[in-house]
């Protein structure tokens, strides 16, 4: 999961030393407007990687609301 953009590079990182492909990026959060702001955050650059960009969809769904 990102946090931030600085992960990106650390992402970049594993993926060369393992050979990682594709490459999914999922936004940390446990409430809707934390995982979009999140999204939002780094959906440019990890489009201009060619990865791919997904949401934390159960939290946006149920929030922090466990076993659902």
């Amino acid at each position: 999961m990102a946090t931030g953009l600085g992960d990106l590079d650390e992402i970049a990182g594993l993926r060369e030393a393992y050979g990682l492909d594709p490459v999914w990026v999922m936004p940390e959060g446990t409430t809707s407007a934390a995982v979009l702001d999140g999204m939002r955050l780094l959906a440019d650059e990890v489009i201009a990687r060619g990865w791919h960009l997904t949401p934390r969809l159960h939290v946006l769904l149920w929030g922090d609301q466990r076993g659902r």
